[in-house]
């Protein structure tokens, strides 16, 4: 369910077109890494004493999954952008504009 949410967000949210199977496979990576945060700010919860340790304020600890959440859909958003330059349906539009495979973020200047 949490992919298919995802999928929508990546699909219909840019400003430009982007192609399903892109979408698919952001949207599986950035499930896959959303649930694994989920998981693990869970432990992290379930094993400390926040709760009975600082009260009512230990409630907050609650939102430390709010900033990593949001990060992970920004990163999800990210790498399938960059995943449809490289593998998918935008790769041979970066090829033509020079963009292939990102030169000049890799290539060292000098």
């Amino acid at each position: 369910m949490l992919t298919r949410v995802f999928a929508l967000l990546f699909k219909y949210l840019p400003n430009t077109p982007v192609a399903w199977r892109d979408v698919r496979v952001g949207a599986l990576v950035t499930s896959w890494l959303f649930n694994l945060s989920r998981f693990l700010i869970g432990q992290y919860l379930g094993h400390s004493a926040t709760a009975s340790t600082f009260g009512v304020a230990g409630a907050l600890a609650g939102l430390l999954w709010v900033y990593p959440s949001a990060q992970i859909v920004l990163l999800g958003a990210e790498f399938t952008q960059v995943w449809a330059k490289m593998h998918g349906s935008r790769a041979a539009e970066a090829q033509a504009e020079g963009e292939w495979p990102f030169e000049s973020s890799i290539r060292p200047s000098g």
